[in-house]
């Protein structure tokens, strides 16, 4: 088994391309109005969007979904992140910990069940 090469950083580019970097690795260059209105209609069947914290599309992932979008891969997508995240919350929504007393239950009632008759 002979070992291939680490690529170098300048091989790989950025993981985080802009719209005009990725369209020239898809369309080659001078595409840019082409892949925009591609990409457009590719991200309503799942296209990797544009990050919201770097404004830019993570390029390994635009890869990967056309590798699959042309069957040369079957492995099923990660997941996707929604947006920046939130880490901090109001202190009143955060729930309070018992002290190994358990949480009040709500009665339960069986599905179907009726009243005993009388």
């Amino acid at each position: 088994m002979t070992r291939r090469p680490i690529p170098s950083r300048e091989q790989v580019g950025p993981l985080y391309a802009t719209e005009e970097e990725i369209a020239s690795a898809v369309l080659g260059p001078g595409h840019l109005e082409e892949w925009r209105a591609l990409a457009t209609v590719w991200e309503r069947s799942g296209l990797p969007r544009i990050d919201a914290e770097t404004g830019r599309r993570y390029y390994p992932a635009v890869k990967a979904w056309l590798d699959r979008k042309y069957g040369l891969t079957t492995a099923a997508p990660a997941a996707i992140p929604h947006g920046r995240e939130a880490w901090s919350c109001p202190p009143d929504s955060r729930r309070q910990v018992s002290h190994g007393d358990p949480e009040p239950m709500a009665p339960i009632a069986r599905i179907g069940s009726r009243p005993p008759r009388r």
